[in-house]
């Protein structure tokens, strides 16, 4: 149970997987040995006010997901005079697998003052693999941050998928932002493979790059862009990539994000 009921509190569900490499249902795609833990089809989060145990009680749905193809996903919802909370899943996915649904993790956020403290982490496999939270992929980066500042655990969701280009993740953008109005930060990662090959030509990276800001600030939020990690085979213009990344910072004055080269 929650003691206090906060105003607004924000939902965050994920599942494990040994390899993340897709935002939405895992298509390991031949590239990696993988099993595979796909998340439910369908869900519902529930509150109550007078529950003893989690089961008794008066509960009213406040979130309801008919359709959900998400391996991680987060939802605001009113809270006020609360005391719990509980994630009903309704049905599988309908590309569930052997292994059938595991959820992994159920955080709550109390954003009745803020939600500043919340984070996308949209990007190819590099983010995919980075911001993994299975048990493998610990310390994860809200633990990070708990451990160097005791009080504080950001909200994360990996929205990584491998071998994407920044124009697939221009096309997820919109609607990922519509639903996920409740994050404020929105940290990117692309190049590595819009390099890939030598290829030396910026310009659809930089055009791609520079729609991402624009939809990111239209919709209130703060765009964040890492640069590009060193590869070694066959992208030898990385560095060319990472200006471009370097230019858009200072010229739409953005928070600069990690430099991994």
């Amino acid at each position: 149970p929650i003691r206090y009921g906060y105003v607004k509190v924000l939902g965050r569900t994920t599942r494990g997987a040994t390899v993340l490499v897709d935002e939405r249902p895992v298509d390991c795609r031949g590239q990696y040995p993988c099993r595979v833990e796909l998340p439910p089809g369908s869900y519902r989060i529930e509150t109550s006010a007078d529950s003893t145990n989690g089961s008794n009680g008066t509960w009213k749905a406040v979130v309801t997901v008919p359709d959900n193809e998400y391996r991680t996903r987060a939802h605001g919802f009113d809270f006020k005079g609360q005391r719990w909370v509980r994630w009903v899943v309704t049905g599988p996915s309908k590309d569930t697998y052997q292994y059938g649904i595991q959820p992994d993790e159920l955080d709550v956020h109390d954003i009745s003052a803020s939600a500043d403290d919340t984070w996308f982490f949209l990007g190819d496999s590099v983010t995919a693999m980075a911001f993994n939270r299975n048990p493998k992929g610990q310390p994860s980066f809200a633990e990070v941050v708990a451990k160097k500042h005791p009080g504080y655990f950001p909200m994360q969701l990996n929205g990584g998928i491998g071998f994407e280009k920044s124009a697939e993740g221009l096309k997820r953008l919109p609607q990922l932002l519509k639903e996920h109005p409740d994050v404020k930060h929105w940290a990117i990662g692309y190049g590595t493979n819009d390099s890939a090959g030598n290829n030396g030509d910026t310009s659809e990276f930089g055009n791609n790059l520079e729609q991402m800001v624009q939809l990111i600030k239209a919709a209130g939020k703060n765009p964040i862009f890492a640069r590009i990690p060193f590869a070694p085979d066959e992208h030898e213009n990385i560095p060319k990539f990472n200006d471009v990344i370097d230019a858009l910072v200072k010229r739409h004055n953005l928070t600069p994000g990690p430099d991994l080269y």
